[in-house]
């Protein structure tokens, strides 16, 4: 197998790692499976990705379940983006586009390199994400969180107002951070470079409790809280997408129900 793989990358295609199931690759192979996730380009990594979905909702088999979200954890950082909008955000299925939100938001608060038209595509699609939430699940929260992070982290204003909306945690920042929705947009340049700091730290952690992206979201959302005074308008939730306290609340009465 691991010179079928190799013999793969060497000629830039997928077809020839996709003889059996990719069940079955992840499963005997993990190590093969990883190089050609790491190695392999564009064009094939997408191709083997949309092959994983489909053996998995194919056969809802719990192996290739797992099979597919180990790839898409090994999606490399700078093909994430690309990928979630050429294929993941595409599908109606919130599990998988909660876990691409996620890479999103890793690959952008890790400084993933994106030309302003990639940037422009993936916050329309991250906006007409949130504007299908409908329902109120556990699962719909997470996302819409993982959604908003990402939109924050792209510099989108419409992330902003979403994560303003989530008033007990807002409230908690204003009070550690000592801010209101009328302060100057230097304290936010201040406190938008000191989570920026943080995160520089948390990455230079080499344990598995290093975790920047907190940070990195809370620097970009000073940020565009430095840009919305520096414009001399509030720090205020104008026209949310959708309000994450009625959405947390929501959930609240589905449960007791």
């Amino acid at each position: 197998m691991k010179l079928v793989i190799m013999l793969c990358l060497a000629l830039f295609s997928v077809d020839c790692c996709m003889a059996g199931s990719i069940k079955e690759m992840f499963e005997k192979n993990p190590e093969q499976f990883g190089e050609f996730m790491e190695k392999a380009n564009y064009a094939d990594l997408l191709k083997f990705i949309k092959t994983a979905y489909k053996e998995y909702r194919d056969t809802k088999d719990a192996a290739a379940e797992y099979a597919f979200f180990a790839a898409m954890a090994q999606i490399p950082l700078d093909k994430r983006i690309d990928l979630a909008l050429d294929f993941s955000f595409q599908q109606d299925d919130i599990p998988v586009n909660e876990a691409v939100a996620n890479l999103v938001v890793d690959a952008l608060s890790k400084g993933v390199k994106v030309d302003d038209a990639t940037l422009k595509k993936l916050s329309k699609t991250l906006k007409a994400q949130l504007s299908k939430i409908k329902t109120a699940k556990d699962e719909t929260y997470r996302y819409v969180s993982s959604l908003v992070d990402a939109l924050v982290l792209a510099g989108d204003d419409a992330g902003l107002n979403v994560m303003l909306t989530e008033s007990d945690i807002i409230k908690n920042y204003m009070r550690k951070d000592s801010w209101n929705a009328e302060s100057e947009a230097v304290q936010f340049k201040q406190l938008s470079d000191k989570y920026k700091k943080l995160g520089d730290e948390e990455d230079k952690k080499a344990d598995e409790e290093a975790w920047s992206v907190p940070e990195r979201t809370w620097s970009a959302f000073y940020l565009l809280c430095q840009k919305r005074r520096e414009a001399g308008r509030p720090i205020l939730a104008e026209k949310p997408i959708v309000n994450l306290d009625k959405l947390l609340k929501s959930d609240s009465v589905a449960e007791k129900k």
